[in-house]
């Protein structure tokens, strides 16, 4: 069967997978999390620029990202041009201005290896499919996971909030 965006919002019904090796090997790991408005934002291109430099910098191991948007009606984005992507089951097909999208190919083109996934989690403003998306510098993911948060779980809603998981290597 397939799944649809709706279906992302389901309450979980098995454990989350715990991840393999020994328990007292210690991982450290550099985390940005960041709210975008993406493309809501005033000189979003030179904004987005900004963001990448900031990132090529400070090099974190992952990025999770809120309110990562793309317009509902853009046209889609090329399939060469998503390189590194891990496709969320029913998520909603990837457009051109996508804004995580944007920001991985232009971390592919200044050399770095990111992997990335996005999920929208309701329309805003009335034209945005927006979403939160997580990428990994380095290590591809493995798998991802939805985890709802809001009692509303309608798309055209605002108050709906979700969370992506991602497993990586």
């Amino acid at each position: 069967t397939s799944t649809t965006v709706s279906d992302l919002f389901t309450r979980r019904e098995r454990p989350l997978a715990v991840p393999h090796g020994k328990h007292n090997e210690v991982c450290n790991m550099k985390i940005l999390t960041i709210n975008t408005h993406s493309l809501q934002e005033e000189n979003y291109e030179q904004k987005l620029c900004w963001f990448v430099e900031s990132i090529l910098k400070e090099r974190p191991d992952i990025i999770a990202m809120q309110e990562v948007n793309q317009t509902a009606d853009a046209p889609l984005m090329a399939p060469e041009l998503l390189i590194g992507q891990y496709p969320v089951p029913g998520a909603l097909p990837v457009r051109r201005d996508n804004h995580a999208a944007n920001v991985a190919l232009r971390l592919r083109n200044a050399g770095v290896n990111c992997y990335w996934a996005w999920v929208p989690i309701k329309l805003g403003y009335g034209k945005y499919d927006e979403g939160v998306a997580i990428l990994s510098l380095g290590r591809p993911i493995r798998s991802t996971d939805i985890f709802p948060i809001s009692k509303v779980r309608d798309y055209q809603n605002w108050r709906t909030r979700a969370v992506l998981g991602v497993q990586v290597e």
